[in-house]
């Protein structure tokens, strides 16, 4: 079988000018024998539907807000950076993921961009509009498994992790308050916050709210969690063959 290739969604560096990735979602990718490319949110649905035709699975991967006009909502006082340049890319590609039916995973913002493109909505921050002791915010990027998730049962994670209850990282201010009508809950934190989801009726479309590729080198069940999607894109491109 053919290497598969992978497509990573770019954050947007305005000051700097550039389109970029954390390394480690091609290191992770890379050492289970995927390789990684940066899409960068610059193409239109055209392009996206020929992309998509070239690579065997895309990761939404993390970054700023999502605006809040997405799901019906005014901006909060307390709701962070947006870049309307990628939401717009994202929300569009989501859609063409669908449609082409190629494995998809949301990575902390890559969550919350597919719910909200889905129909869902966000808590625009999670201190100001829900009451928890938790501490869901940025840290020690991943150096540190700040709380736990409880992963719901006979869901691909559930299948994946084989336990009940992990620690994972924890770098989000934001996350999942209505989900998306054609999504499942596949994990929750120890405060009731939805922290992963899956579309039951597609190949692979699932997403969770911490960085498993993050803490991929130094936890286990990070490295099973990205090994999930590994998976459904070899799957997919043995499919091909």
């Amino acid at each position: 079988m053919r290497k598969p290739v992978v497509g990573i969604t770019s954050q947007v560096d305005e000051e700097n000018a550039r389109y970029w990735v954390r390394p480690s979602y091609c290191k992770s990718l890379d050492s289970l024998g995927i390789i990684p490319v940066v899409l960068p949110c610059v193409y239109g649905r055209d392009e996206a539907r020929e992309i998509l035709k070239r690579v065997d699975g895309v990761i939404f991967s993390g970054g700023v807000d999502v605006l809040p006009a997405i799901y019906g909502e005014e901006t909060l006082p307390f709701c962070g950076k947006i870049n309307r340049e990628r939401d717009s890319f994202e929300i569009m590609l989501v859609d063409e993921v669908r449609r082409a039916d190629i494995p998809a995973f949301g990575i902390c913002r890559g969550i919350q961009v597919m719910n909200c493109a889905l129909g869902g909505s966000l808590y625009q921050d999670i201190s100001s509009q829900y009451d928890t002791e938790v501490v869901h915010g940025k840290g020690p990027l991943f150096e540190e498994l700040r709380h736990t998730v409880t992963i719901t049962d006979d869901t691909p994670l559930s299948a994946a992790v084989g336990e009940k209850v992990i620690r994972v990282n924890s770098c989000h201010h934001q996350a999942i308050k209505e989900p998306a009508a054609c999504l499942k809950v596949s994990a929750v934190s120890e405060d009731g916050i939805i922290e992963g989801v899956y579309d039951p009726d597609m190949t692979f479309f699932a997403g969770v709210q911490w960085h498993p590729e993050g803490s991929f080198f130094i936890d286990e069940n990070s490295r099973k969690v990205m090994g999930m999607f590994a998976d459904a894109v070899k799957n997919c491109v043995s499919r091909k063959e």
